[in-house]
């Protein structure tokens, strides 16, 4: 532990980023270093990458299920089944022709207007 701590001492150098402070591998240190010193720090650094991987892998994971989970779900009710909105709007008998019509003048009364 207390060569741990030598070799902590040796190679890493204080840094100020947009998250607050931090210690970095400063690579200049580290080059003029041993290769024992070298070796540890690699070993160090690869590790603490798989961990990170591991930590930051977990989110889409679970994405992933609650996904898998929402396709089930909706393909044990029948798959999807589009409902066309605009009916519910339109009295019984409208031809395409008017339906057409009123969804393009809905549309562009979504539309916003530019400032003048």
């Amino acid at each position: 532990m207390v060569q741990d701590s030598a070799i902590h001492e040796q190679v890493m150098t204080p840094k100020t980023g947009l998250l607050g402070d931090y210690n970095a591998v400063d690579l200049e240190k580290l080059a003029a270093a041993d290769e024992a010193t070298q070796g540890v720090v690699t070993s160090v650094q690869d590790a603490s990458k798989k961990i990170a991987l591991k930590e930051v892998a977990i989110l889409p994971v679970i994405m992933m299920v609650c996904y898998l989970i929402l396709i089930g779900y909706f393909k044990s009710q029948g798959g999807y089944k589009p409902k066309e909105i605009a009916q519910a709007y339109l009295p019984p008998g409208t031809t395409t022709r008017e339906r057409v019509l009123r969804g393009a003048f809905f549309f562009y009364a979504c539309i916003p207007k530019p400032p003048t």
